[in-house]
């Protein structure tokens, strides 16, 4: 059940309005399917060989719970498996409905919810229509004849605030709108859900009260942290020795660079049991949420076992089963991030690892890095009419304008023509962009004010007829300018001295395969996530070839590697930015062994020629 509205009171009238944004835009509705298999590895494992008394001495939470999903299904769950345990240790416990069927008497039903079933959330309809919800499955399959008085529980256990702050850590003023919620020394036998999912600059905007509290409290609050991290922290810590902990939460923590805390967190008390990722199966609908289930035991565990969903339809009927998952001790996995390779292809891993160095070691860090960021694209970057020696001419909002060469660089937009970013095409750009900057001995400097007046009047002229939409306030250019004559500075200062040079290879950071490109002609790319561009330079002196280099990053091995150290997005499509491309192997050349150095120059001389068959294809496509 899913509200995405609520009851106010306005000028005496009572209206149905939709939720704020901060309440409404973290809640999705959980599949049956995704609620039932979470309580299979948490709830059933909990309550194998358990007795009655201490099932219903138990308790199960969810501390995020809305309107109730997780705990309806809790507690129908309950009732199934106390009736199973009475069938066969104490018959007379039970009501028989028909032939086969047997249900428990209300006042069981009505411990079970009042003893065993716990929720708390900040969204205050959603608890009331939690608590509804619970009290009609209370009800379900009663009437007059098995009901006692006073029929309905008051359900103090359901409650409603914020499960993630107390009041210890939160000022008086601040906690009408903060709500804090203090356990105490509550502790959960088995805690699930469907965290919420927020993001720190979310957070921020929706909730600037709480994101201090978060990040002084919370370990796993590190740099750009999501909301569900602290709520995986907060179960742990809410969780009995022995309990069991299962969530649905996007399967990014456990490879990009924020979640690094969570994972320290995670290795540190061996707690995870297991991991089902989905990979680029979609479980929520009409949401595009790359998700994996999150399995957690109060207690060591000898290691960690998981699974990638490569079918979906086969893991719902049961076709993928624990003889599919493989596993992983925890002095194996890194803080920095969880390669999880399946068993099947791990001597591939290792071999190819074994013979290899990481690119970042092979040619340094400084080599792998991000576009440019003008920070405002539509007015530094265009398609050019016509050039001649001094100037470029272009069009913009109808209007002519012409600047001079020497302040433009080429550049490469986005493409999905012929043109567009492919390791088996010659690479050439597409734009260009004014680029107020010169190469000067000390690096590259920024064109003054008074110095693009006299020598650049056409630049000039062009840039200040656009100086509103440039101004710091609307485009936050960092580090900021020491004076106010300095509004027509890119966003970023960063690449701009990298970009230039001789040869690089261009990376599509969002790509699948075929996207490595060798530059020649010092083209500016714009960053700018998985939307963007990065780039490979190969250093002064560098024995290895930029074709080899090229070749190998474009193989289908380390396409693979790509996979496992970067987000899979629908379609195939991998997250390979600088984190991923540092990580990736290059297979070492000892340049001493003729053997070698022969295989090196002839991987090189392939892939060189492949690019020039493609020049000559498209000499004649220009003919024809």
């Amino acid at each position: 059940m899913l509200f995405r509205s609520q009851l106010s009171i306005e000028n005496g009238a009572i209206l149905i309005k939709k939720k704020p944004e901060n309440i409404d835009r973290d809640i999705v509705t959980t599949p049956t399917f995704i609620i039932q298999d979470i309580l299979r590895q948490t709830v059933v494992k909990y309550c194998e060989n358990k007795t009655d008394k201490d099932i219903l001495n138990s308790s199960f939470a969810d501390i995020a719970c809305g309107s109730g999903a997780f705990l309806l299904e809790t507690y129908q769950l309950l009732q199934d498996i106390l009736v199973d345990y009475y069938l066969n240790n104490d018959t007379k416990k039970l009501i028989q409905t028909s032939v086969k069927t047997f249900k428990l008497p209300f006042e069981i039903k009505k411990t079970i919810l009042e003893n065993c079933i716990y929720g708390i959330d900040k969204d205050y309809n959603a608890v009331e229509a939690c608590k509804f919800g619970l009290l009609l499955k209370l009800l379900e399959n009663e009437d007059n004849s098995t009901i006692s008085t006073p029929a309905l529980p008051n359900l103090k256990n359901i409650h409603f605030g914020n499960s993630l702050i107390d009041s210890s850590i939160t000022s008086k003023k601040n906690q009408d709108e903060i709500n804090p919620f203090d356990f105490g020394k509550t502790k959960f036998d088995v805690i699930v859900g469907n965290p919420p999912y927020m993001a720190t600059e979310h957070m921020k905007q929706f909730t600037p009260l709480e994101l201090p509290l978060y990040k002084k409290h919370y370990s796993s609050s590190y740099k750009q942290f999501d909301k569900y991290f602290l709520f995986i922290e907060r179960g742990l810590e809410l969780l009995r020795k022995g309990g069991y902990f299962g969530y649905i939460v996007p399967s990014k923590f456990t490879k990009v660079g924020a979640g690094e805390k969570l994972r320290e967190l995670l290795i540190s008390n061996k707690s995870v049991e297991q991991i089902i990722s989905f990979g680029a199966n979609q479980v929520f609908h009409n949401k595009i949420t790359y998700t994996c289930l999150l399995i957690l035991k109060n207690e060591e565990q000898k290691e960690l076992n998981y699974l990638e969903v490569d079918s979906l339809k086969n893991w719902k009927i049961r076709k993928i089963n624990d003889e599919h998952f493989d596993s992983i001790t925890f002095d194996e996995l890194k803080t920095n991030d969880w390669i999880l390779v399946p068993s099947i292809l791990k001597p591939v891993f290792n071999a190819i690892s074994k013979q290899s160095e990481t690119l970042e070691s092979l040619i340094g860090s400084d080599n792998i890095y991000n576009g440019i960021q003008t920070s405002a694209n539509n007015i530094y970057i265009h398609s050019k009419t016509k050039e001649d020696k001094k100037y470029i001419y272009f069009s913009k909002d109808g209007i002519d304008w012409k600047v001079e060469k020497v302040l433009t660089r080429p550049y490469y937009k986005t493409s999905s023509g012929y043109d567009n970013l492919n390791t088996y095409r010659p690479f050439s750009p597409n734009a260009f962009v004014i680029y107020p900057y010169l190469k000067t001995k000390k690096g590259i400097q920024f064109v003054e004010i008074d110095i693009l007046k006299s020598n650049y009047p056409k630049a000039f002229s062009y840039l200040n007829h656009y100086k509103s939409k440039l101004d710091n306030s609307k485009r936050d250019i960092k580090p900021t300018p020491e004076t106010t004559n300095e509004w027509y500075r890119f966003g970023r200062h960063q690449s701009l001295d990298k970009c230039d040079v001789p040869a690089k290879i261009i990376v599509g950071v969002l790509a699948q395969g075929n996207k490595y490109a060798i530059d020649y002609f010092g083209t500016l790319i714009s960053s700018g996530g998985t939307a963007g561009y990065c780039m490979i330079t190969l250093p002064g002196d560098f024995p290895y070839s930029i074709y080899y280099i090229q070749a190998l990053l474009n193989s289908k091995y380390l396409e693979w590697f790509s996979a496992l150290i970067g987000e899979v997005f629908r379609g195939g499509y991998i997250a390979r930015g600088t984190k991923v491309l540092k990580k990736l192997p290059i297979r070492i050349i000892d340049f001493d062994n003729k053997k070698e150095k022969a295989i090196h120059g002839k991987i090189a001389s392939i892939q060189k020629k492949l690019i020039v068959i493609q020049i000559g294809r498209a000499s004649c496509r220009e003919r024809v």
